[in-house]
């Protein structure tokens, strides 16, 4: 269903890369936490590092045969670009092709 009018201020949809519609894109932007204790153990200081930034996605597809690959890398998505590095292909009655992948940034 189209939508009836849109005045720009309400940002909805899925994303497109490669020509794949992306949808329910989840990004993870972690840090590792670096914890420095005093003589008996207790806090004495800390400090976070950016970890690696990973997430998931659905992925829709054309045909039962058109899966992404392992390594493909999705581009157009925030945060940079992404390379699936998990598949998983879920098949439903009343449900379109799809695949929900893991993703890691690609030059994190």
């Amino acid at each position: 269903m189209a939508e009836t009018y849109n005045d720009g201020a309400v940002p909805f949809g899925s994303f497109v890369s490669g020509g794949r519609i992306i949808e329910h894109l989840s990004l993870t932007f972690p840090t590792k936490i670096i914890e420095r204790p005093n003589e008996i153990g207790g806090p004495n200081g800390w400090v976070a590092v950016a970890g690696f930034a990973h997430g998931t996605a659905t992925v829709q597809i054309a045909t039962v045969n058109d899966v992404p690959a392992l390594g493909e890398v999705l581009t157009d998505l925030p945060g940079g670009d992404w390379v699936i590095v998990d598949i998983t292909r879920p098949f439903a009655i009343a449900d379109y092709y799809k695949c929900n992948v893991t993703l890691r940034r690609k030059n994190a």
